[in-house]
């Protein structure tokens, strides 16, 4: 979907009613410390070609990328206990927009900043799509230049597919709502990737191959489904077999084009006769509004139901709240006559995009935003949280008071006309997840200025939305007859708001701060009559052991009472006050638990707080919640520090329980003087943290927390830096072409440290490749060993590619000490043949297969020489359009000259002969050379003498392990090296050419034990002895490369062997007459192979 309304008709009306498309800030990339650290999970966009060899093994951070919580059921709809009572909740809600901003490049799930969006409203959501786009994992960020780049021609590359962010997952999950990743294809923004290429067919199964890859990603990252945007011309009609098996997979699937009303062209993506069901769902564009009733009586003659199948889009970015927008102005079109239900479902599309985004357009602060726009600075989010809520409750803020106020404004956050939207609110009820027995919130919104643990601050900014506690179900739903109190979410006095003039905003509250999280519930100012607040949707079945549990604190004089309010389903017009003792003093966080008992039986359908009159009152809510007596869960197991950076960061996992019994876990640092830190509050069984200590010993305790609240004893685990390295970096450099950073040499990676409390041991350097698949040939171990006080090391890494590494230096024991970097580039990797198509004497080109890829030329030269231009492009802009673009060949004869320059700048040719017309395909297979020989016999605990294996051939080749190293050996730079183990070893080579002409090569390794055991004698020495003297025990000891020994001992008269646990034998005795002995030892290895060693004992004539 593009800014303008895509539709000839619907781009003509927003001509002539004079409406520009909002344009918006864009997220750009954190500043200082708050940037992307080098280990910090992000994730990326994904084109074809990526999809088409996607796998977990290689997709950068995959592990993180995997969100864990699964959908969890709503419960059924009680309408008399919503805000408003007449909806029927029949319609259902999608919701398009960026997750913590637009960021292009380096999304992270987690970050130490407080300035990201976290969406408050997933109540009023059934399912949730990310739309902001994400450029390819390999392309450098340095392209991009916010204050430069054109948003339609930014000189990058997104990606056709957007999974979204598994953080953002993780609380779509929680609260019932479903998360789509985006397929997008529109050649003015994806310029140079087409779905044309997406309908290769596996040769085996004939299943799309794509398709399959898909299905294979969202069940490994545990999202649901795909929602598929094709504003591409063209034949786009196999895209309904191909939708239709996703479809058939499970996976919820939505179509859009820009189409503006539904008919037969629309209905056709819904199903038909030859594919069953395409799409579960299809978005109709926005000039709906004009044939509404049209398209919903085309729905009912066809047999499509509205509230599943058919959703109308909303425009929201450019509505804004004026509704300048007629699919905003005219959403009540849709409304059943004299109710504000929808005929058919809604989708909203970015409304982020304003409320977020668009604050730097309503809002111009020059002398603030040179940086950072305002949307990305701490001092404005408290504007973006309020027009969030006028979106979704209405532009008043109160859900029982939604749609359209002439004239209403808010100029305090930038909206100087808010008379045009009626609020999600106004058509669609709370939806909520929480039932059965037991509840709890901590009211934590998913950012912070601080973490607080019991009121206690205990770290600094932070965003992390799958910490976010369920949240209240209205925002706000007040009852009072008299002045309506302010309701809010509190974040601690560590931030200061600012105006739209850039001055300081006086706190209107006194700030608390949270109780477990970054915020908790606020309510103040005057009440001038008793109040009642409804928070939380409910199914809640009471119990003999329900207790009803609220946390605290009151900062007012007043002695204002605070009360549970409790509405049960079978009285929904009923509240019930609950007393709860200790709420008319000013006091710290305290907490009352009440019993339910009396309630046994009912259900609760609402949870919310009752107060009484008061002026000036105050108080924070930091916990609420509702248990059945459920224990704790069990303390988590295998908790492990996987990597312990020196810089702070530190990646951890552990085992994790299912989470019908476990909620959350949260992970604790606790530095050598006993400071803790918060790292993670989450559902995961991994946890990354940015600033971890480092100095001395570093604990960790991981608790896990049961959906009452309930908390576990914690697991521990340690590590101790004061004996490690420190300051361990990576030497760098600029790659050729400037725009990434990479190893300083070609071939090796050279690290440095302070030796500290390493200095006197020996420093082991363990340097793993990342994101690599395990048949590539370049995945080996590399490694040194130095004296640590060396404070260097120069590892051998000699590969061509630029591989992501993680390095780790261990003095003694532990997970010693980590860095990340990235191996120096050096060669360009060509296209492939599969990118090619030529016959005719014409020439089509496919998009570039190699994943750093940058610039492609594409010359013509004939047998004469002379050369014709065909393609100059560069990846990501427009000189992309038209690449899959038949090009005539000007001659039948010649060469075909490909030269491929990639991110690093390293440039590869390639010469494709030409004759007839037709490519000239090579028949002859890359020729191995084997040195000194392909068959090698080597004894046993021998080092291998190096194994040289080369392969020519005239055009590139792909060099492949068919089988796994032995252990104790390594491939590297085209060497076989090591010691291998006991066995006949078969190693086996593919190398396949450019044209796919295969040649195999084995290399047989015979290691043969032919030595005798390890044999020794202790004292070795002979012995000379008086008769009746006692001689020195003599114990014989052996060992043997290929196991076990058997070890047989003769020993003179009067001696004996005694055999030890350890097998080893002990000799002892005496010899009475004079005369010469022997004690003799033989050792017999498993291939009979044999030692002796003898020990003579003389005894000479005389006394002792």
């Amino acid at each position: 979907m593009r800014r303008a309304i895509a539709s000839v008709a619907a781009g003509s009306l927003l001509i002539g009613i004079g409406i520009s498309a909002a344009q918006a800030a864009d997220s750009v990339p954190a500043i200082g410390s708050k940037e992307i650290a080098s280990a910090q999970p992000r994730f990326s966009g994904y084109r074809l070609q990526e999809i088409k060899d996607w796998s977990p093994e290689t997709d950068p951070y995959s592990e993180y990328l995997r969100s864990a919580i699964p959908l969890q059921q709503r419960i059924a709809p009680l309408q008399a206990t919503q805000a408003n009572p007449t909806l029927d909740g029949k319609a259902e809600v999608m919701l398009m927009q960026g997750d913590y901003g637009n960021a292009f490049f380096d999304t992270p799930m987690v970050n130490n900043d407080f300035a990201n969006h976290t969406l408050n409203f997933w109540q009023y959501v059934d399912y949730f799509s990310p739309w902001h786009g994400a450029a390819t994992a390999s392309t450098p960020s340095s392209l991009y230049d916010p204050a430069t780049s054109d948003w339609r021609n930014r000189g990058f590359e997104f990606g056709i597919v957007n999974i979204p962010n598994p953080a953002y997952t993780n609380a779509a999950h929680r609260n019932g709502v479903k998360s789509i990743a985006t397929i997008y294809f529109d050649p003015a923004f994806r310029p140079g990737q087409t779905f044309k290429e997406s309908f290769d067919k596996d040769p085996n199964s004939h299943g799309y191959v794509i398709a399959q890859k898909l299905k294979e990603m969202a069940e490994y990252y545990g999202f649901d489904g795909y929602f598929l945007n094709q504003e591409e011309g063209g034949d786009d009609s196999e895209f309904k077999p191909f939708m239709a098996w996703l479809t058939a997979q499970g996976l919820y699937t939505q179509w859009y084009d820009t189409n503006s009303t539904f008919n037969a062209a629309k209905k056709e993506w819904l199903s038909d006769e030859t594919n069953g069901q395409i799409h579960d769902s299809v978005f109709v564009n926005y000039g709906w509004p004009y044939s509404v009733n049209q398209a919903l009586s085309y729905a009912a003659a066809n047999d499509v139901d509205p509230y599943k199948e058919v959703f109308f889009g909303v425009e929201a970015n450019q509505a804004k709240f004026s509704g300048s927008h007629t699919s905003s102005s005219m959403l009540p079109n849709l409304y059943a006559p004299g109710t504000k239900s929808p005929r058919g479902s809604v989708a909203l599309f970015t409304p982020s995009d304003y409320y977020q985004r668009g604050l730097d357009d309503d809002v111009k602060i020059p002398a603030l935003t040179k940086d950072l726009p305002l949307m990305q600075q701490d001092e404005f989010q408290w504007m973006i949280a309020e027009r969030e809520r006028m979106y979704f409750s209405g532009v008043k803020q109160n859900p029982r008071d939604t749609g359209t106020k002439a004239g209403f404004a808010r100029a305090d956050v930038g909206v100087k006309n808010a008379s045009g939207w009626v609020g999600v609110a106004d058509f669609t009820p709370e939806r909520s997840v929480i039932g059965g027995t037991e509840f709890s919130s901590t009211f934590n919104t998913g950012h912070g200025m601080q973490w607080f643990s019991q009121g206690k601050a205990t770290d600094g900014e932070w965003t992390a939305i799958d910490s976010q506690s369920l949240l209240p179900s209205w925002q706000w739903w007040v009852d009072t007859e008299g002045a309506r109190p302010k309701v809010d979410f509190d974040y601690g006095d560590t931030l200061t708001n600012k105006s739209t003039a850039g001055t300081e905003v006086a706190p209107t509250f006194t700030q608390v701060g949270g109780y477990e999280g970054g915020s908790s519930l606020v309510v103040h100012g005057d009440l001038s009559a008793p109040t009642t607040l409804r928070l939380f949707k409910t199914d809640l079945t009471v119990e003999d052991s329900s207790k009803l549990s609220l946390t605290f604190k009151k900062t007012s004089s007043d002695s204002a009472a605070m009360r549970a309010a409790l509405i049960f389903a079978d009285a929904p017009d009923q509240v019930v006050p609950v007393d709860l003792p200790d709420t008319t003093a000013a006091g710290d966080w305290t907490t009352s638990n009440v019993d339910l008992a009396q309630f046994a039986g009912r259900k609760i359908a609402t949870i919310g707080l009752q107060f009484d009159a008061a002026s000036g009152y105050q108080i924070n809510v930091g916990a609420i919640g509702v248990t059945a007596g459920a224990k704790a869960p069990a303390k988590p197991a295998g908790l492990s520090i996987t990597h312990a950076y020196s810089d702070g960061q530190a990646e951890l996992t552990w085992d994790a329980a299912g989470f019908d019994s476990v909620d959350r876990y949260e992970l604790t640092a606790i530095a050598a003087d006993g400071t803790a830190r918060h790292i993670y509050t989450g559902y995961a069984a991994l946890a990354y943290a940015k600033v971890a200590p480092t100095d001395g010993v570093v604990g960790y305790e991981l608790r896990a927390i049961g959906h009452g609240g309930a908390v576990s004893e914690p697991a521990t685990v340690s590590f101790d830096f004061s004996g490690q390295p420190s300051k361990v970096t990576v030497a760098e450099a600029a790659s050729a072409s400037g725009l990434l950073t990479q190893a300083a040499k070609a071939g090796e990676v050279t690290l440095t440290w302070t030796p500290g409390g390493s200095a006197g041991k020996t420093c082991r350097v363990d340097l793993s490749l990342l994101d690599i698949a395990k048949d590539n040939i370049d995945d080996q171990p590399y490694g040194a060993s130095v004296p640590c006080a060396d404070g260097s090391a120069t590892v051998p890494v000699p590969v061509a590619e630029g591989y992501s590494f993680v390095a780790t230096v261990t003095a003694g024991d532990g997970p010693g000490v980590a860095v990340r970097g990235a191996t120096r580039d050096t060669k360009a990797e060509p296209m492939p043949l599969s990118d090619f198509t030529l016959a005719g004497q014409k020439l089509a080109l496919h998009t570039p297969s190699p994943k750093d890829w940058w610039k492609l030329s594409v010359k013509f030269a004939t047998e004469a020489g002379a050369e014709t231009t065909l393609v100059t492009a560069k990846r990501g802009d427009n000189s992309n359009r038209g690449l899959q673009n038949i090009r005539n060949l000007p001659a039948a004869n010649g060469t075909v000259i490909v030269t491929v320059t990639d991110y690093s700048g390293n440039t590869v040719e390639q010469r494709l002969k030409v004759a007839g017309g037709e490519l000239v395909r090579d028949t002859m297979a890359p020729v191995f050379t084997v040195t000194p020989s392909a068959e090698v016999a080597v004894e046993l605990g021998s080092e291998l003498e190096p194994i040289t294996v080369a392969v020519t051939d005239d055009s590139p080749v792909t060099l492949r392990l068919t089988t796994p190293l032995p252990e104790g050996m390594s491939y590297a730079g085209g060497v076989l090296s090591g010691t291998p183990a006991l066995g006949t070893h078969v190693i086996g080579f593919d190398a396949v050419d450019w044209y796919g002409n295969l040649a195999h090569q084995d290399v047989t390794i015979t290691v043969a034990d032919t030595t005798g055991p390890t044999l020794t004698a202790t004292p070795p020495t002979p012995q000379t002895l008086r008769p009746g003297t006692t001689a020195t025990p003599v114990t014989f000891a052996s060992t043997d490369l290929s196991g076990p020994v058997t070890l047989d001992v003769q020993v003179p008269k009067h001696f004996t062997a005694t055999k030890r646990a350890d097998g080893s034998v002990v000799v002892t005795g005496k010899v009475s007459k004079p005369g010469r002995y022997e004690i003799v030892a033989t050792a017999t290895d498993a291939f009979g192979n044999t030692s002796t060693v003898t020990v003579p004992i003389e005894v000479k004539a005389g006394k002792p």
